[in-house]
């Protein structure tokens, strides 16, 4: 049996119920008529499910080690007297995340002063040795892990600040309600005397970015929720990141396509309607990733 979650397994799979010809992993890239049609019917079904709910659990999106049941599943940490920090990719990869989101919950921000701290040991730990920063060891294909806090920390992990720490919520404003009622009382990076605990998040235009107000006046650690950005299926062994039990909704809406381009209506209004009921079937029995205790003072606003 084909390995339906494999793009070249599920290929296979309509392609036999077409009665066409299978590809192999030789021929995969080369494919042409109606098995690259099935190809490319199989990647537009891929991301349609991935638009019906950018919130779907398995699309949780935390970097290595970094998830807190209680605050979220990434985080950054804000630097005195930085306003903006990346929260998508960014070829500079300052002051940010190192990945791409699908998805961001800008409701659910959170800052704390717990887990900031440094490891005895250095910043982080490579796969490969020879490679003592994140840069470099991602640069060499190697596999990067940071240690941010005592549990990552084998050697002595020092905090930076004291007991009782910090929790709280951020509140969510435009940038240009910043503009309008904040820009002008905390916007002088040069007068320290405007810093502050940060009270809300602020998402830039573009939105790669997010900022904080008033600017931080030491380093915190802002949680917040993400969802991956799914990639294209290119090789024959990529691998959707659906639970198996719904490829077969994948399968419905590719075969829909499908059967369209055939210009048999009777059969794509078949699987359209077996897609549908498909999709209210994922959208019911799976939520938003949340926390496993939800606290009182993660949704507190000053």
């Amino acid at each position: 049996m084909a390995d339906v979650q494999t793009y070249l397994g599920l290929t296979n799979e309509i392609l036999g119920e077409l009665n066409e010809v299978q590809l192999t992993s030789s021929n995969f890239a080369t494919a042409k008529g109606i098995q690259k049609f099935v190809k490319d019917a199989i990647n537009r079904a891929y991301f349609d499910i991935a638009n019906e709910n950018p919130e779907f659990p398995w699309l949780s999106s935390a970097c290595a080690g970094v998830g807190n049941d209680e605050y979220g599943n990434n985080f950054v940490d804000s630097v005195a007297g930085t306003r903006w920090y990346y929260i998508k990719k960014h070829s500079s990869g300052s002051h940010g995340t190192a990945k791409d989101f699908g998805r961001v919950d800008w409701d659910n921000f959170y800052l704390t002063t717990e887990y900031v701290g440094t490891c005895s040991t250095g910043l982080g730990l490579c796969s490969d040795a020879a490679y003592t920063t994140a840069s470099t060891c991602v640069a060499a294909s190697g596999t990067w892990t940071d240690y941010d806090n005592t549990d990552d920390c084998p050697g002595t992990w020092t905090s930076t600040h004291s007991t009782p720490h910090t929790r709280q919520g951020l509140k969510f404003i435009t940038v240009e309600t910043w503009r309008k009622h904040y820009r002008e009382s905390d916007d002088n990076a040069k007068d320290t005397a405007t810093y502050g605990q940060p009270t809300k998040v602020i998402m830039s235009p573009c939105g790669r970015k997010f900022g904080l107000s008033p600017l931080p006046d030491k380093a915190y650690r802002i949680y917040f929720y993400a969802w991956a950005q799914i990639a294209e299926l290119t090789a024959h062994g990529d691998e959707v990141k659906y639970p198996e039990q719904w490829t077969a909704v994948l399968s419905a809406r590719a075969r829909y396509y499908i059967w369209q381009f055939k210009e048999n209506i009777q059969l794509a209004a078949l699987a359209l309607d077996e897609y549908k009921k498909g999709i209210k079937l994922m959208k019911a029995y799976t939520g938003k990733p949340q926390p496993s205790v939800m606290t009182d003072d993660r949704i507190r606003f000053v």
